[in-house]
């Protein structure tokens, strides 16, 4: 199961940076029906990973992805309501909370790896 943990954290980190870059130009753009597939995309791929953390660690994931998946949940829900109103401020939110979980998963890489933590900084 931790083989399979390893794999979907590469994964995850290697393709969501580039979701929120397609969302943040669907938000720019105005596109409701882009930003809710690509928030229901990165919510399944946050939940996915916390679900099996979870479970890896016995039930306490150390992934923390409530509040990120949250934020796609409130997404897809505006997006299918057909408001696009705050859609601004909740990418930014977004932005910030993938931020978080991206720095704990780099660590987690790093510590696996017997690397010292980078202090927070970007990858």
């Amino acid at each position: 199961m931790e083989e399979i943990l390893d794999e979907l954290i590469d994964c995850f980190l290697d393709t969501a940076p580039a979701r929120l870059l397609e969302l943040r130009a669907a938000v720019q753009g105005g596109d409701a029906e882009e930003i809710r597939r690509l928030a229901h995309n990165l919510r399944g791929a946050s939940a996915t990973l916390d679900r099996v953390a979870s479970s890896v660690a016995g039930g306490n994931s150390f992934v923390e992805a409530d509040c990120l998946i949250e934020l796609c949940t409130m997404f897809e829900s505006a997006c299918s309501a057909g408001s696009l109103e705050g859609s601004e401020v909740l990418l930014s939110k977004l932005e910030n909370e993938f931020e978080r979980v991206r720095q704990r998963l780099s660590s987690r890489r790093r510590s696996k790896a017997g690397l010292p933590s980078d202090g927070g900084s970007a990858e």
